[in-house]
């Protein structure tokens, strides 16, 4: 938890930031219960609110939590890697194309060709900066 170290907690409220983006799910009250508070439901959801609502801990729950968003996404490499292996597998043929297909589309080498009804190739040029006619 490096994002939740850079924000000043005492041991509790680190416990809680931990259970509450943890095993508690984003439960408050699971969150105060399992970090070590004592008390009845509802002096313990009280408690969960008030430490949502405290700067510090608030601050490192949204730090915390932007961090584990950007770990979510994967990264092109990641991505490219990924469909890498799908292509090299022993994984159906079908898979395989589809993930050859895919590597070649978003690395810019798939072409999509336009034909008329009776298959005859179409041309067009694209025209960039030009205003569009009055």
């Amino acid at each position: 938890m490096n994002a939740v170290a850079r924000v000043k907690l005492t041991e509790k409220e680190r416990r809680f930031v931990a259970a509450y983006l943890g095993e508690a799910n984003g439960n408050g009250t699971e969150a105060v219960r399992v970090a070590g508070y004592r008390g009845t439901p509802g002096s313990l959801r009280v408690k969960a609110n008030r430490l949502l609502t405290k700067g510090n801990v608030a601050q490192a729950v949204a730090d915390f939590q932007a961090v584990r968003d950007q770990e979510a996404i994967a990264t092109a490499d990641e991505r490219d890697r990924l469909l890498t292996d799908i292509a090299r597998s022993w994984a159906a043929d079908g898979d395989r194309i589809r993930a050859v297909a895919e590597l070649n589309r978003v690395g810019g080498r798939h072409v999509t060709r336009l034909a008329d009804p009776d298959g005859n190739p179409l041309s067009f040029t694209v025209v960039t900066g030009v205003p569009p006619p009055k």
